[in-house]
């Protein structure tokens, strides 16, 4: 690939993330916590959503595998 079409496919990238983050996070949410398991369940990448939030990408980890442990904070269904 070229450097101008590595560009865009992160401007893509970008745009995608943007789609999701603004569908996502329409509705409130009580923590960050609740975010982070929305946005994973819409395909985004824990390091990804890290940078959206303004978190540390352990911290993202850290309530995904919590999430994961925990039937009541379970992650959601994409819709």
């Amino acid at each position: 690939m070229t450097p101008q079409s590595d560009d865009m496919s992160e401007l893509a990238e970008a745009i995608r993330d943007l789609t999701r983050v603004t569908i996502a996070l329409h509705g409130e949410f009580d923590s960050k916590a609740e975010a982070v398991r929305l946005l994973s369940s819409l395909g985004i990448p824990p390091t990804r959503i890290a940078r959206l939030l303004g978190l540390e990408p352990k911290a993202v980890t850290s309530t995904l595998s919590k999430a994961k442990k925990s039937p009541s904070k379970g992650l959601p269904d994409a819709r």
